[in-house]
């Protein structure tokens, strides 16, 4: 009668299986658990390095409508100033009473200013006008004001005067008409001498 062969045990191989799992876990938690470890500190650092991109996006953005607000600002007081200047400015007074002229097709025969000083508590409510300008509308006390008074002699039509006290009344600078003298000339021209103020500011 032939025996047959007993059946090889299961033990060893079970527990060999059984260990291997275990270095795996050993060997998952060695290598990898730092890995995880770093690439969640990476996370932590990427948004902290995007809170600060965005502070620095937003303190920029400040910075640039502050840039803004004072450009509009000096632009405000430019404009204060060419129509209020801080001295009287003759020379170029001339410059644009005479380009005003030519843009009014009226001839500029001679122009003569005088600064006649401080006219600070004048009664003329153009010279109050200027005052308001200067002072920027607030209720400080305004600057002392100069005055200029200007003589100029001018030659066209009634069509090219009125172009040019239009060009007067919208000009920057602050020009107050005072009379109008007008005088018969030639080629359908007339003569106007006009005579005008202009204010600047006294420091």
């Amino acid at each position: 009668m032939q025996l047959e062969p007993l059946p090889k045990k299961q033990g060893a191989d079970w527990s060999s299986g059984v260990i291997a799992f275990l270095l795996a876990i050993c060997a998952l938690l060695f290598y990898v658990y730092p890995k995880y470890n770093q690439w969640k500190e990476g996370q932590v650092a990427v948004k902290a390095a995007q809170q600060q991109l965005d502070d620095l996006t937003q303190q920029k953005t400040k910075v640039q409508q502050s840039v803004g607000a004072l450009e509009q600002n000096q632009q405000t007081f430019k404009l204060v100033d060419q129509a209020v200047p801080n001295n009287p400015s003759i020379p170029d007074l001339y410059a644009h009473i005479e380009l005003l002229a030519q843009a009014s097709n009226m001839k500029l025969i001679s122009i003569q200013a005088t600064d006649t000083g401080t006219d600070a508590n004048s009664s003329d409510p153009a010279a109050a006008q200027a005052d308001t300008v200067a002072a920027g509308g607030s209720d400080s006390a305004p600057p002392t004001l100069g005055t200029v008074k200007v003589t100029a002699e001018l030659r066209g039509n009634t069509a090219a005067l009125k172009d040019f006290l239009t060009a007067v009344e919208q000009s920057l600078r602050f020009i107050d008409v005072q009379t109008i003298a007008i005088n018969e000339g030639q080629n359908n021209e007339m003569s106007y001498q006009i005579e005008f103020n202009t204010y600047y500011q006294k420091k």
